[in-house]
């Protein structure tokens, strides 16, 4: 059985936080033009960690376990660990087939902005509608 790393007991642990500070969030106003639902099924070896995201008009919420969702997306619980804390790009893993996504792709690409950025990046985010090369 292929161990997953996990974080030492008195380290928090990276997804949790993200989820948490989305949840407490409660609103993102990038979103407000959204409705449906993601589903991220964390792979952990022996057993699946599934989250459920909730978006109805930029207002979210999260609960931890499964459920039906519009978008549904599989990888390891350590590369979403890595994406959590801004190490790892959900779209790069995406073309690198180190995740699964099933149903509406595009919820995941605008719930991507969910996310940190790069972990060594300076400067703001580009967001769409801002302005840049691109």
């Amino acid at each position: 059985m292929r161990q997953c790393a996990q974080p030492p007991e008195n380290q928090p642990d990276p997804t949790a936080m993200l989820f948490e500070r989305i949840s407490h969030a409660g609103r993102a106003d990038a979103l407000a033009e959204v409705d449906g639902t993601v589903r991220f099924d964390l792979n952990l070896g022996d057993r699946i960690d599934s989250w459920l995201l909730i978006v109805q008009r930029g207002q979210i919420s999260v609960t931890h376990g499964g459920g039906d969702a519009d978008c549904v997306v599989e990888l390891d619980k350590d590369l979403f660990d890595r994406m959590a804390t801004g190490h790892a790009n959900a779209m790069t893993a995406l073309l690198r087939a180190d995740m699964m996504v099933t149903g509406d792709v595009k919820l995941l690409v605008l719930l991507e902005r969910l996310l940190p950025g790069p972990a060594k990046a300076h400067g703001p985010r580009r967001t769409v509608g801002s302005r840049g090369a691109g």
